[in-house]
């Protein structure tokens, strides 16, 4: 299970990568110091999740916290400039809501 700040990373990362599962691995073991990051699969499905929903977060139904908590983020060129600007390293929580 992956936190928040881990699931937009991998989906930030993969979409910087060019959908490069192996580079964004790599990129993830790098930034979060794990000696094994998510496998091919896990990343694409999230990356799809994302693409299909707009959302990161689980779908458990009666979480009151994944309502309060959702992290929306649209691959808007208002976004990617954002994105580009801080370098693709979230260091504290990533709260955005770009529409």
């Amino acid at each position: 299970m992956y936190s928040i700040e881990q699931r937009v990373f991998l989906v930030l990362e993969y979409h910087r990568l060019k959908e490069s599962p192996t580079a964004t691995r790599r990129s993830f073991q790098a930034r979060f110091n794990v000696p094994k990051g998510p496998d091919v699969k896990t990343i694409r499905t999230l990356f799809a999740k994302f693409q299909r929903t707009g959302s990161v977060t689980d779908d458990l139904v009666g979480m009151l916290v994944a309502s309060k908590l959702q992290l929306r983020l649209k691959m808007s060129p208002q976004f990617l400039e954002l994105f580009s600007k801080i370098q693709c390293h979230p260091s504290v929580e990533l709260h955005l809501r770009l529409v």
